[in-house]
């Protein structure tokens, strides 16, 4: 007569047939950037040669079915947390999980063949899988990001949370001989329940990584298309959006808001004196500069080359020029050189100048740029390396020119000016 397959070895094909799927899904992202990939796709081929030996044991002998088999899916499970280690930025190697792998084999050795105790294994690899387990949900949750979807960190800790109570009910139950069984291959409701959450789980958590490993991704396409590679600043689109959201917050609440031009001094000649290696050094020294010394509420743009634009939430015209002036004289008179990559190039100093206003009820934002704009070209005309407060300029400017140099297009807002 064929041999027909348990119920139990069934599960265990299935388990299998699951982790070889998760294990190609995760490597579906290898190439990518993203920390802590090589790792869950180990994790997964490791598990899918232990579940082999686990369903291997009518035949062969403890030293593969439980000993090797119980070493592998749980080394399988080290990797696993040293990928979600490595994915948050953490050193991904430390040694209590393998103290506890160590540990994990050395009791089922003496409970296999020293002082034979089935219910002692399965309490020990119950007691590490839920601490495993517990320990990569609570990383999850630890470190997840405030801006970002909470999807993903929040299906590894439903995975961490059913794992972790289903090994503790197991450890319990065959702790204190609530099961009376010959074999954990028989036919039972808790025999297929148990290994069932216990397998389940590293496929889960494969799942959720991609999940968390698909939103970095995401995450950082969105920093590409948003923020300047050179500078840190945000790209001249995602400024203009993030003012008019601003202006709009400043005329329903009444809040201050305050922007400033900035224009880096004679940097054609940087550029043609130095090179272009030096000028990106320039300007790559400005926005760090200028990141460091701004509050997270302010947004700091590249416009054009070497035209950037800042926006000071709740602050006034006076409170913006003189943090301007500030940053006007740490850029002046920073020592830092500039790094240069073409022999006998100098190191180079640099100054700004910059034109400051503040928003006035009823602005559209061309308008509110065409007065800092002004300001701007009166510092240039007055010598650079200077901050000009609008309020002491008394020059007409068209907000409909500033529209068409700005890109932002003619609108309705324009057609009073």
């Amino acid at each position: 007569m064929p041999t027909v397959l348990s119920s139990v070895s069934i599960l265990i094909v299935t388990m299998a047939l699951v982790t070889v799927m998760s294990m190609a899904i995760s490597g579906s992202l290898r190439h990518s950037t993203v920390l802590g990939v090589a790792r869950w796709i180990g994790a997964n081929a490791v598990a899918v040669v232990a579940l082999i030996l686990f369903g291997l044991q009518h035949g062969s002998p403890p030293i593969l079915s439980v000993i090797a088999a119980n070493l592998l899916l749980a080394l399988a499970s080290v990797l696993g947390y040293e990928g979600c280690r490595q994915f948050f930025h953490l050193r991904a190697v430390t040694v209590l999980p393998y103290v506890g792998c160590a540990g994990l084999v050395l009791g089922l050795a003496y409970w296999t063949y020293v002082s034979p105790d089935r219910d002692a294994r399965i309490v020990s690899v119950s007691a590490f899988y839920a601490y495993m387990h517990a320990s990569i949900g609570w990383m999850a949750w630890k470190h997840r990001s405030p801006m970002r979807p909470l999807y993903g960190c929040c299906f590894i800790v439903v995975i961490a949370c059913l794992s972790v109570l289903g090994h503790v009910i197991r450890g319990f139950v065959y702790g204190f001989d609530f099961l009376l069984q010959d074999s954990l291959l028989q036919e039972t409701a808790s025999n297929i329940a148990f290994p069932m959450v216990g397998m389940l789980a590293l496929p889960g958590f494969s799942m959720g990584m991609v999940m968390l490993m698909h939103d970095r991704m995401t995450e950082q396409f969105e920093r590409w298309a948003n923020i300047d590679e050179l500078t840190g600043a945000v790209t001249r689109r995602q400024f203009f959006a993030k003012a008019q959201e601003m202006l709009e917050y400043a005329a329903t609440s009444g809040a201050m808001l305050s922007v400033a031009i900035v224009d880096l001094d004679h940097f054609k000649l940087i550029n043609d004196q130095y090179g272009h290696a030096t000028g990106d050094s320039v300007l790559a020294h400005f926005g760090r500069l200028t990141r460091a010394n701004l509050r997270e509420t302010d947004v700091f743009g590249r416009v054009g080359g070497e035209e950037f634009a800042i926006l000071f939430a709740q602050a006034g015209r006076q409170d913006a020029c003189l943090r301007m002036e500030e940053l006007r004289e740490r850029a002046r008179f920073d020592r830092r050189r500039t790094p240069a990559d073409a022999q006998d190039a100098s190191p180079q100093h640099y100054s700004f100048s910059a034109g400051v206003d503040e928003y006035r009820h009823g602005d559209t934002l061309p308008e509110l740029l065409a007065r800092a704009d002004a300001a701007l070209y009166a510092a240039k005309t007055q010598g650079r390396d200077r901050v000009v407060d609008m309020q002491t300029m008394h020059r007409p400017v068209s907000a409909v020119q500033v529209a068409a140099d700005y890109g932002l297009g003619a609108d309705s807002n324009l057609s009073s000016n």
